[in-house]
């Protein structure tokens, strides 16, 4: 028989369980969310910014009712710039979301979350309690840029117009007035020449397509810069050196399989129009910035005996400051230059964003 001390311990342990599993209901989808938030120049804890943290749910066998709302939670950083969020999510996401912050100061676009890896035997996401650093850059020296979109069409369909077509697979474009040179536009300085190959077939579906992006002049080119997810200004200064003259984009479609596309992603810096003195010193040039990579989408074209080509459509979004070597790269979001052929120059114009949406450049930031 079982004697008295085996059944206080099975009793003990029928208490835990019941414990233990009264406690799980509580304790299930819990996220334990925390940020730091920092100065980005000094690392030194902010305070004044709002921030908003989000813990988004879904409906399960509900779904018909539609998204169910996040639950929301509105905090402050203390004067360590420390502040902690609590909630639920059945859906394993959540973010944090700066809403406000104090003059002189710019408001990340988003913060980077460290994803979840699952979940503990009570039912809470991990990993948990990780601090997110939040970094708020100073707004520096802003000036007014020419601010361009390159690509003609909105669609995203291959009915696109082919850029190459009219200068048998070569067509150059002007930084400075923002058009294509003739016979594609009204552009004078070739600041950079895209050129594509010939359609090579590998088989009866197969093929290789090939461009090249290359710069005009000695000293001109681009180079790749390291942005942070988030941060703005993305690009705040150009760099004095490390300009190569020339980016390569190929499109491989194999016999069976899907489309391999390799195209310059990323964020850019480039210089043109540069000039030095006899002892090889810098004396002209101006910078710029392409955000979101370059990519050379494919187009209906009556250079092709198909009607289509791989590499037909320029797209590319890209800043330019006009003042011979400022490398400053900051847009003030106020003034936006553009080419006035009257005036023979870059004019200033008070900036529109709700027009910038409608030619194609997304979200403008400095």
């Amino acid at each position: 028989m079982m004697n008295m001390k085996n059944m206080k311990n099975i009793g003990r342990s029928l208490v835990c369980a019941l414990l233990c599993a009264a406690a799980l209901p509580c304790r299930a989808d819990r996220v334990d969310l925390r940020a730091l938030v920092l100065d980005e120049t000094t690392r030194t804890p902010l305070v004044g910014v709002k921030l908003e943290a989000r813990f988004y749910r879904l409906n399960g066998f509900g779904i018909w009712k539609g998204e169910a709302a996040p639950e929301v939670q509105k905090v402050q950083p203390d004067r360590d710039g420390r502040c902690r969020a609590v909630g639920r999510t059945n859906a394993g996401e959540v973010e944090w979301i700066v809403e406000d912050v104090p003059s002189g100061y710019y408001k990340p676009r988003f913060v980077p979350q460290v994803p979840f890896t699952g979940k503990d035997i009570f039912g809470r996401w991990q990993p948990s309690g990780i601090v997110t650093t939040v970094l708020v850059a100073r707004v520096g020296r802003p000036v007014p840029l020419a601010l361009k979109a390159v690509g003609k069409d909105i669609a995203w369909s291959p009915a696109r117009h082919d850029d190459f077509a009219a200068g048998g697979g070569r067509v150059a474009y002007d930084f400075v007035r923002g058009d294509w040179l003739p016979p594609e536009g009204r552009g004078e300085v070739a600041d950079v020449v895209f050129t594509r190959g010939p359609v090579e077939r590998t088989g009866k579906r197969g093929w290789r397509a090939t461009a090249e992006m290359r710069f005009q002049g000695e000293g001109n080119g681009i180079v790749a810069m390291k942005t942070a997810p988030g941060s703005v200004p993305l690009i705040r200064a150009a760099p004095e050196e490390g300009y190569a003259p020339m980016l390569a984009f190929e499109k491989r479609k194999p016999e069976e399989g899907e489309l391999k596309e390799v195209a310059p992603a990323g964020d850019y810096c480039f210089r043109i129009r540069t000039r030095r003195d006899a002892q090889g010193r810098l004396v002209g040039g101006c910078y710029g910035k392409i955000y979101g990579g370059i990519r050379i989408e494919g187009a209906n074209s009556p250079a092709s005996p198909d009607g289509y080509m791989p590499m037909g459509q320029v797209r590319l979004q890209y800043y330019l400051n006009p003042k011979p070597l400022d490398r400053n790269l900051e847009w003030n979001q106020e003034e936006l230059l553009e080419w006035n052929a009257a005036a023979g120059q870059l004019v200033s114009v008070e900036a529109d964003c709700r027009a910038l949406y409608w030619r194609e450049i997304r979200n403008p930031q400095p």
